[in-house]
């Protein structure tokens, strides 16, 4: 098992880094001193020698840092950094530093108070953002000078008291404090201007902020709880407002007084239903009302002249966009979403518009009109799905970026036109339109395609001609089912070579093209792509099936099922069954579906070949109906797959026999197989002439594709520098062709397989023949004494010995066929290779296996069970994927061990990802991690990178990064800048993905969106259409489906299927265990436990037949000690069963108050964990006692007379209206009091 350096060694290293800087700052005098990022646990004591110059310390980042014991010395500090410190527990030492102005302790999550902070008289910005253990802020009154606080994120605040006092404060940010309630004392910081209290959830009213009449920005995003926006009215210079994501917030009663606002963010406010007082605020230049579901109209928008950017996306119940013809300063534009947009010549007036989002618009079927808004930069049209043309935008000569993409266009006309005259077109997005099957595109996902659209044009000409491009047909199935053999017999001109690996690509057929000045050019009719069937090679696979093609489906009885057997050379190889290369196909086309289509013609059509027939099993493929239609119609109505099967026997040619023998060459065995074979080939030879794609292309373009292809007629393993290429790349009369409409083309022809080209690692070189770098690779690269010799561990320098060519190993690494793992060796220094088709599997009864998991669980944490498709060449991708961090991991074949999140103050969490295929496709995820908080975010976060893999997308790197961009989603329905959780600043140059400022580079700023963008999408795929063959079990052996994660509907138990019953049976589970895998909060079943004396039976049976409603409906689940099964050690199960309630009903009478056991075992347990919010007490007085002296006499009691409340700790006292159940004259009374009180627990769950 590799490891990374030990922490001592690190550590060392970090201290002597530490003093050499700050001897360096003695002999240069410097006054700042950067010691960011060092593995320090103390402060070196040299820095006394800086005493009397130092005036900036940075000490962020240093993660170990437990105290800062000898910064007192630092008398002349002015600035002082500890952000990020997050073993930092206390400040201790800082109240010397009197000269100090700055301070952040950001993100330091240990730090429970700032001590000392009240000797800081001079301090004028103090940050103590996300410490979140931080409870008050004492000491803060002293700081009068204080200009700028941020106590942002400290989730445990639940007071701002002694703010009062800083008079001097301009800017606080309170944002997140999500247990702040009020902002009393706020009324006193009347020269406050800017104000941020989003995300404080607790918060009811802005209660006042009317004293604040100096404000100028208010942030109040995402406060669920606010109702009102009462006291507002009195902030007459307000200039930004941002109530967005307040869903409680029914109006905008006093909005109308704010006449200096220019800036106004209503979005995500989900009950607001009128813009009532916005026409007269006529300085409003950004307003921003997206998602607001429930407002009606725009009654009043028209007046708002002074508007530039509008966002009205997603207002679902808007009836119409009347008014905003008259806004003619408009210079952007979003109607994203709106349902009923027909047309674009309504926004005719709007000739100022820049930009303009009108994606998702369903009814939207033309642009006519958009050709009077000549100054557009920007138009968004994505998933527009009946959306057919562009007419028009050839006339927008400024557009300088198009995202068509999901669209259902399928005119290149305008495109063309537009690219021919103008000169600021930039970016342009088609990918998943109709244009990609049209033209023979392959654009990839998230990629800018005008360069491909640049190159295509060109390579048409001024006098195109017809040219029939050759059709992919992929030869799939498992390793030795007879891909190879098949080709061979399918042409004579392909001549058998053994097994394959990887790849080959054969040239099949050949096309009388329809222009006579082509007809010298021999392109062949089709390629024939003959996969290696190995498990390892699989993940190429993936390149290709997303792409139009013939599939061709080869089993044969003998490997039609998911098992492991030796592959013909003696290794392990694992084999599918049919069903799962039926699922992988559908997989694939459901994510090429295009946009809405009048199109017949079947795409992907499928051919289902049984081999091996002469084996004497003839099997055809059994299909219910629902399963034909599901398979036929991929998911959705565009793509369409057609069904053959076929059953022929293929045996191996027979290389010295005359070839001029067609029934020897071809190796079939008698006539019937003759017949089969025939059909077969007459009907893909068939669906080839169907399939076929007519471009119009120049004849100096076809003659460019012949050379192309020629080449895969040698063996010679060669690059061909692309400098060589540009002169046939080149159209007539052309002196000075560009290199990057050749990079486009060559691209293109990669995509499609018929070169290797990598722009992004060696751009000027091209591997003309894709099957003989395969050959390469295979036997030069991956010599398999070598790879197997070790194992699939390879180490760096051993490797490299055999010079091989950089730019092939980047390529390699870039296909995840090897991954440098950094870390490898047995001190963690030694950076390897891992090849991960070659690692050993598994073996489970090895000592070493049983070592490595011995702190695992038994049961995994998490299965995902897919029943019919798991990703292709996943082991490769997780590999890559977590390989990259520095802790202690091991790679087997089929699984992968490594330890997530390890932090300074964390042991992060031990973690075994196990692929199993027989007899079921399941993933199991093995967690431990004794932080019970932690936890599930870790678990949450690994099922978003094994789902990310399976829609082959980016994957987010970060654990933080992921909970924050969902919690967005969460709120929002989408990861937006606009309503982003607030984050930590970067310190190693990276851009955070919530970061970016609109203001920042356009083409950075641009890049993030997209990411963005794709994350947005990606969340919404894994979270609310999950696949509709994934169940996933947490913990056991009950399994839900995913899609009933995606609607929970207030249940708080979900139906499963215990798969571990003698016989599969359904039962029920907690929806609570699923909750990292859905969007919504899940309802939970709370656990309640009843503390009672012996003697009060009679009062717990009368309990139970109280809650029994509770019971029925799932709410609750009810224990007390009568319900110890016979046998078991009572003691135990009660101490077991007490640490997980959630609730704990307490049942007091003189019998209970003298119970021993009762107060010296249930009691202080039940206070310990109440005291840390583990669980609340209900103490239920039944009769009259001594109830005063108990431990407990703190807590509110039930029940109450003449009240009915939610039972919680209160000033007035256990005995405040308290009369016990049996001096009740309606007894029932009293316990519906007690009923309903658990009924509002269960409500606030």
């Amino acid at each position: 098992m590799t490891t990374a350096p030990t922490s001592n060694q690190s550590q060392s290293k970090a201290f002597t880094a530490a003093c050499d800087l700050i001897h360096l700052a003695v002999e240069h005098k410097a006054t700042e001193l950067d010691l960011s990022g060092l593995e320090l646990r103390v402060l070196p004591t040299e820095l006394y020698l800086l005493s009397s110059q130092l005036t900036s310390l940075d000490l962020s980042g240093c993660k170990l840092l437990t105290n800062l014991s000898g910064i007192e010395q630092l008398t002349a500090l002015t600035k002082l950094d500890v952000s990020f410190c997050e073993a930092l527990a206390s400040l201790a030492g800082i109240e010397q530093l009197t000269a100090l102005t700055k301070l952040d302790a950001s993100f330091c999550k240990a730090l429970t108070s700032l001590e000392g902070i009240g000797q800081l008289t001079a301090l004028t910005e103090l940050e103590v953002s996300w410490c979140e253990a931080l409870t008050r802020l004492a000491g803060i009154e002293h700081l009068k000078a204080l200009a700028e606080l941020n106590v942002s994120g400290c989730e445990a605040l639940t007071s701002l008291a002694g703010i009062e006092q800083l008079t001097a404060l301009t800017k606080l940010d309170v944002s997140w404090c999500q247990s702040l309630t009020s902002l009393v004392g706020i009324e006193q910081l009347k020269a406050l201007t800017k104000l941020d209290v989003s995300g404080c959830i607790a918060l009811k009213s802005l209660a006042g902020i009317g004293h604040l009449t100096a404000l100028s920005k208010l942030d109040v995003r995402m406060c669920d709880a606010l109702t009102s926006l009462a006291g507002i009215e009195h902030l007459a210079v307000l200039t930004m407002l941002d109530v967005s994501g307040c869903t409680a917030l029914t109006s905008l009663a006093g909005i109308e007084q704010l006449t200096a606002l220019t800036k106004l963010n209503v979005s995500v406010c989900e009950a607001l239903t009128s813009l009532a007082g916005i026409e007269r605020l006529s300085a409003v230049t950004e307003l921003n009302v997206s998602r607001c579901e429930a407002l009606t109209d725009l009654a009043g928008i028209g007046q708002l002249t002074a508007l530039t950017k509008l966002d009205v996306s997603w207002c679902e119940a808007l009836a119409s966009l009347v008014g905003i013809e008259q806004l003619t300063a408009l210079t952007e534009l979003n109607v994203s979403g709106y349902k009923t947009l027909t047309r674009l010549v309504d926004f005719g007036r709007l000739t100022a518009l820049t930009k303009l989002n009108v994606s998702e618009c369903e009814s939207l079927k033309s642009l006519a009109g958009i050709e009077t808004l000549t100054a557009l930069v920007s138009l968004k049209v994505s998933k527009c799905r009946f959306l057919s043309s562009l007419t028009g935008i050839e006339q927008l000569l400024n557009l300088r970026y198009l995202d068509a993409r999901l669209t259902s266009i399928n005119d290149i006309e305008p495109l063309k036109q537009l690219c021919e005259v103008s000169t600021k077109l930039k970016t342009v997005y088609l990918r998943k339109t109709p244009l990609e099957n049209t033209y023979n595109f392959q654009f990839a996902a998230n990629e800018n395609n005008l360069p491909a659209l640049k190159s295509f044009f060109y390579q048409q000409g001024t006098t195109p001609v017809t040219i029939l491009l050759p059709v992919k047909v992929l030869l799939l199935g498992n390793h030795a089912v007879g891909k190879s053999t098949l080709a061979t017999l399918l042409d004579k001109d392909i001549h058998y070579s053994g097994s394959t690996h990887i790849l080959q690509v054969h040239r099949y057929g050949s096309i009388h093209q329809p222009a006579s000045v082509l007809k010298a050019l021999n392109l062949p009719a089709a390629m024939l792509y003959d996969f290696g069937g190995q498990d390892y090679y699989h993940g190429i696979y993936r390149i290709f099936m997303g792409q139009n093609s013939i599939r061709c489906l080869l089993w044969k009885k003998a490997s039609d099922s998911n098992h492991y057997a030796d592959d013909l050379d003696q290794q392990p190889n694992l084999y599918f069954d049919r069903q799962y290369w039926l699922g992988c196909l559908q997989h694939f086309d459901r994510n090429n579906k295009v946009g809405a289509t009048t199109d017949d013609s079947p795409r992907n059509p499928l051919l289902l070949l049984q081999t091996h027939v002469d084996d004497g099993v003839y099997e055809p493929t059994q299909f219910t109906q629902a399963r034909v239609d599901d398979l036929s119609k991929a998911a959705n109505q565009v793509t369409r797959q057609v069904f053959w099967q076929h059953h022929f026997s293929l045996c191996e040619p027979n290389l010295e026999a005359d070839t001029s023998n067609v029934q020897v060459s071809r190796g079939l065995q008698n006539p019937l197989f003759d017949a089969a074979f025939i059909n077969f080939k007459a009907q893909l030879d068939y669906l080839i002439r169907q399939q076929q794609i007519e471009i119009a292309q120049a004849a100096w373009y076809g003659k460019f594709l012949q050379l192309v292809l020629r080449s895969h007629n040698t063996q010679l393993f060669v690059t061909t520098p692309t400098a060589e290429l540009l002169p046939k790349y080149k159209a007539p009369g052309d002196p000075d062709p560009e290199h990057s409409k050749l990079e486009a083309a060559l691209t293109q022809l990669h995509r499609q397989g018929l070169v290797l080209y990598y722009p992004q690692i060696v751009a000027n070189q091209v591997w003309l023949n894709p099957m003989a770098f395969a050959k390469h690779v295979h036997e030069k690269v991956l010599g398999k004494k070598l790879v197997t010799e070790l194992k699939g561990q390879i180490p760096q320098r051993r490797f490299e010995q055999q010079r091989i060519d950089p730019e092939i190993l980047k390529i390699l690494q870039q296909e995840k066929v090897v991954f440098l793992h950094q870390f490898g060796g047995a001190d963690g220094n030694e950076p390897e290779y891992i090849v991960p088709n070659y690692l050993p599997l598994t073996n489970p009864n090895s000592a070493d296996y049983q070592l490595y998991t011995f702190a695992l669980a038994a049961q995994p944490a998490l299965t995902l069970w897919f029943e019919q498709y798991l990703p292709l060449g996943l082991i490769n991708q997780l590999i890559c994927h977590f390989g990259q961090l520095p802790d202690h991991k091991k790679f087997w074949r089929d699984q992968i061990l490594f330890t997530l999140d390890k932090q300074s103050n964390s042991v992060g969490s031990l973690v075994l990802i196990k692929l199993e295929f027989a007899p079921k496709l399941q993933l199991k995820i093995y967690l431990q991690n004794s932080d019970q908080q932690q936890k599930p975010h870790h678990i949450g976060y690994l099922y978003y990178v094994l789902m990310a893999l399976y829609h082959d997308a980016t994957q987010l790197e970060s654990v933080d990064e992921y909970k924050r961009s969902l919690e967005a989603f969460r709120k929002n329905g989408r990861v937006d800048e606009n309503h982003k959780v607030p984050t930590a600043k970067l310190k190693n140059g990276q851009v955070d993905i919530f970061e970016l400022d609109k203001d920042s580079d356009s083409e950075l700023y641009a890049e993030q969106q997209e990411r963005v963008a794709a994350l947005s999408e990606l969340y919404k795929k894994i979270y609310q259409a999950p696949p509709a063959d994934l169940r996933l079990s947490v913990g056991g052996s009950c399994f839900v489906w995913a899609t009933q994660l995606t609607k929970l509907e207030q249940k708080t138990m979900l139906s499963a299927v215990d798969v571990n019953a003698d016989k599969p049976s359904d039962t029920l589970v907690e929806a609570s265990l699923f909750a990292p895998f859905m969007l919504q909060t899940p309802k939970k079943r709370l656990k309640v436990f009843v503390s009672y004396a012996h003697e009060d039976l009679a009062y717990r049976q009368k309990l139970q037949q109280c809650l029994n409603p509770l019971i029925r409906e799932n709410k609750i689940e009810l224990w007390h000690d009568s319900m110890i099964d016979a046998g078991s050690c009572w003691d135990q199960e009660i101490k077991r069963k007490l640490e997980a309630a959630d609730v704990a009903i307490v049942l007091i009478s003189s019998s209970l108050l003298a119970s021993n056991y009762v107060n010296n075992e249930e009691m202080p347990a039940l206070l310990a964990r109440h005291k840390s919010n583990l669980v609340d007490m209900v103490p239920v007085l039944l009769e009259a006692c001594m109830y005063e002296c108990w431990q407990a006499n703190h807590l509110q009691f039930l029940p109450v007379c003449g009240r009915s409340e939610d039972f919680q700790t209160t000033q007035q006292g256990a005995s405040a209206g308290l009369l016990p159940i049996e001096e009740w004259q309606f007894p029932a009374q009293a316990w519906k009091q007690l009923g309903e009180a658990i009924q509002a627990r269960c409500d606030r769950s």
